[in-house]
């Protein structure tokens, strides 16, 4: 049996013998106190097919071929329902116009305009042109 906390770095943790388990529940309260989510791999092979594996070299092949193995994967999370319920979902689309307050509104106005105003020839782009000085007019400098 394989254990690891979900986004960590390193290897998995196998569990061998008793003193791994008990090493496992210790990791276990800890990652699930932390209200992170911990991933649980269990391997169960046929015990059959590994018998029948130690006849010949070709049969070991054959048996290593159909040896089924199943994985499962838990995922422990301490939030309730009612937490996950509450919280607004993150969209995954891009904003649209009718998404924006009335401030980001304005503000994304004020950059167009800004944008339409300060057309450079020079280097085809926004620039603010003080003094024969040109200053470019990127996102950053406009969100000030």
């Amino acid at each position: 049996m394989l254990y690891k906390a979900i986004n960590t770095r390193g290897p998995s943790s196998t569990l061998k013998d008793k003193l791994d388990f008990n090493e496992f529940v210790e990791d276990y309260k800890r990652v699930i106190s932390a209200n992170k989510k911990m991933s649980i791999i269990i391997v169960i092979d046929d015990l059959k097919h590994s018998k029948d594996s130690n006849e010949s070299s070709a049969s070991k092949e054959d048996v290593s071929n159909k040896k089924k193995k199943k994985s499962h994967f838990i995922q422990e999370n301490s939030a309730s329902e009612k937490d996950v319920s509450n919280k607004k979902k993150k969209k995954s689309r891009t904003i649209k116009e009718n998404d924006l307050t009335n401030e980001e509104r304005t503000r994304a106005k004020t950059i167009a305009d800004l944008y339409e105003k300060y057309k450079c020839e020079l280097h085809k782009t926004s620039c603010f042109v003080q003094e024969n000085c040109h200053l470019q007019l990127n996102p950053a400098r406009l969100q000030l």
